[in-house]
């Protein structure tokens, strides 16, 4: 160890020191938030601190204290080679006590001497820092230029994908090809709900469901992007189970909108939502189409089987054998409930719908044993039928409210388009 006693300007290269080293320091610290930011560059970011400006700092602050008083310098302090090469030369005053002024004016001179070349690499190490940060902070913005390429070239590799998928699905070609593709690309610009590839992927699954033609896959792909804006289901179940609906309730696809405004508009003013009521709908479908019921009273009736309560599996089954046995065994059902024969029989021939207000009705007027009776003698005593059937007994006047709210709908054909307009506002608005 080697003690000295620092008197005169000696003083003034230290605090030059002190300040030479603060401004490397604060240097350090912003190129430390630039590599911070790089988590592949974290050990460069250590190394430079453990190796330069902490030890610059260090030996700052030991020397700060060297005025009039005496203190201890650790040889063995670690740093850049200037550092070492002024300890190096402080090791060469044989003394282990100096007192500066009187008996080592040279050694004041040439600790005075480092000192300057110690507070010049310290503005280099400044001004190093510096260049460095700038070099380190365009690496970053080539590395997101970078990214930003890949991204492109990746996006522009799935469109030309989905243009390959659309083509093979559909039979598409030429004109019919491009303007498809043109509205798909039109669609996804004004409209934030869906992507271009997302929209391709419901044109592509629409060739696939059967769908043919450029206008009905483009009227297709409209429904399903904003039946997928709006309501539960994603776009691909939206996309299958509504061509699904559109073949078993034998509705045209240029009438696919209308279908999914009766389900829009019901799923907000009954209990069920669109994914649920498309189960209902789905099961309920082949034999209401069988009994004559139309599209509107399906879906009417579906979303009223959710809003009682009753499982999609039971409720669909139930009124499914219902509708059966009313086509099958008329006279049976008119002689349990006492109906007139003649009205009911034509009711389900012209107004099947009436004639199945006609049955709950007059299920819904007997008494709980006299109920329990009357589905055994029809065969319709299981649990799921006798639990259903009541059911519907007691909420004929919500059943009637949503056949005429789907019928409504359907007829209007805007719920879906303005439920979709409030989705998009609020897009806008976030």
């Amino acid at each position: 160890m080697i003690e000295i006693n620092v008197k005169g300007n000696a003083k003034q290269y230290f605090i030059d020191l002190e300040k030479a080293s603060l401004k490397a320091d604060l240097a350090l610290d912003k190129i430390t938030t630039t590599l911070k930011a790089l988590p592949s560059h974290k050990n460069i970011s250590l190394d430079i601190k453990s190796n330069g400006v902490s030890n610059i700092r260090e030996m700052a602050n030991q020397l700060k204290e060297l005025n009039n008083k005496k203190v201890s310098l650790d040889l063995n302090v670690k740093g850049t080679s200037k550092l070492n090469e002024t300890l190096n030369k402080l090791d060469n005053i044989k003394s282990h006590k100096i007192d500066v002024e009187v008996n080592a004016p040279q050694s004041l001179e040439n600790i005075s001497s480092n000192m300057r070349e110690l507070n010049n690499q310290a503005k280099s190490t400044n001004r190093g820092f510096r260049i460095l940060g700038k070099t380190l902070t365009a690496f970053e913005g080539f590395r997101l230029v970078s990214e930003q390429i890949k991204k492109t070239l990746k996006d522009f590799s799935e469109l030309e994908q989905g243009i390959a998928g659309i083509k093979k699905t559909t039979n598409l070609a030429g004109s019919d090809l491009r303007a498809l593709t043109d509205e798909l690309t039109h669609l996804s610009i004004t409209q934030n709900a869906m992507d271009i590839t997302a929209l391709q992927k419901i044109a592509e699954s629409a060739g696939q469901l059967g769908i043919s033609g450029k206008d009905n896959i483009i009227e297709f792909t409209k429904v399903i992007r904003e039946l997928s804006a709006t309501s539960s289901l994603t776009a691909e179940q939206a996309g299958t189970e509504f061509a699904k609906l559109s073949l078993t309730l034998h509705e045209p696809i240029k009438e696919v909108k209308r279908l999914a405004s009766a389900f829009t508009l019901l799923a907000s003013t009954t209990t069920t939502d669109e994914k649920k009521l498309v189960n209902y709908t789905q099961r309920l479908a082949g034999m209401g189409k069988t009994f004559g019921l139309t599209t509107q009273e399906i879906v009417g009736m579906s979303a009223t089987l959710a809003d009682i309560g009753v499982s999609a599996r039971l409720g669909t089954t139930a009124v499914s054998r219902l509708m059966t046995k009313m086509l099958t065994h008329t006279h049976l059902v008119t002689d349990v409930l006492r109906l007139d024969f003649d009205k009911f029989a034509y009711a389900i021939e012209h107004k099947p719908i009436q004639a199945i207000n006609m049955f709950l009705e007059r299920l819904g007027q007997l008494d709980k044993q006299n109920v329990a009776e009357a589905l055994r003698e029809m065969k319709l005593s299981s649990v799921g039928a006798v639990q259903t059937l009541i059911k519907l007994s007691h909420a004929t006047d919500k059943l009637n409210t949503n056949i005429a709210t789907s019928i409504k709908a359907y007829r209007e054909n805007i719920a879906l388009d303005k439920e979709f307009k409030t989705v998009q506002d609020t897009l806008k608005g976030a």
